[in-house]
């Protein structure tokens, strides 16, 4: 059930990267009335790999919680590579994830510098947070601010969904909501 639930985690926050990062397409400028019109337009060359991205605290004091959470991408890509990878409808092609994970060391500041290296040097599509959501408040607004999707998992603050971010997901249920399960049961 774990295994199944971080699969489809990561599928649908990827595909919100891709399709994100993928965005509209100029609009073909007309040829010459001299040249013929080329009746189909070939599709781009698929890339290599989709590029995602973690900061994940595996050291410090989230170090037990982060332990937890890298297998669970580790798993997720693997089982989509192993179907052939992400379909993405501009190639008409299914294309492998490549997963890149930092330790941030349960440190914000090193966690938002490892998000902004994988941006900067990987090229990433879409961040995979990491745990903890002190580290959460501070990553989110690297998200938002290189436009880049952000799933957050982890955390229960429910504050940092209060500004605005377009970037960040969290499909878990957040502070407000655990208090009134709690008083349910």
């Amino acid at each position: 059930m774990k295994r199944s639930m971080s699969i489809l985690i990561v599928f649908v926050f990827v595909m919100s990267g891709v399709l994100a990062a993928c965005g509209p397409t100029a609009a073909p400028t007309q040829p010459p009335a001299t040249q013929p019109v080329a009746t189909e337009v070939p599709k781009p060359a698929a890339p290599e790999f989709i590029e995602i991205g973690a900061s994940v605290p595996l050291t410090g004091k989230y170090g037990a919680l982060g332990a937890m959470v890298k297998p669970g991408y580790e798993y997720a890509v693997a089982d989509i590579n192993a179907a052939g990878g992400v379909y993405v409808k501009e190639y008409d092609a299914k294309i492998p994830l490549r997963l890149t994970i930092y330790d941030d060391e349960s440190d914000p500041t090193k966690a938002v510098s490892k998000l902004e290296s994988l941006y900067s040097d990987q090229k990433v599509v879409a961040y995979l947070g990491g745990a903890g959501s002190d580290m959460h408040a501070a990553t989110a607004a690297i998200a938002e601010k290189n436009k880049v999707p952000y799933l957050g998992i982890a955390f229960a603050l429910y504050s940092i969904h209060q500004q605005g971010y377009k970037y960040l997901f969290s499909p878990f249920p957040k502070s407000p909501a655990q208090a009134k399960e709690c008083m349910r049961s």
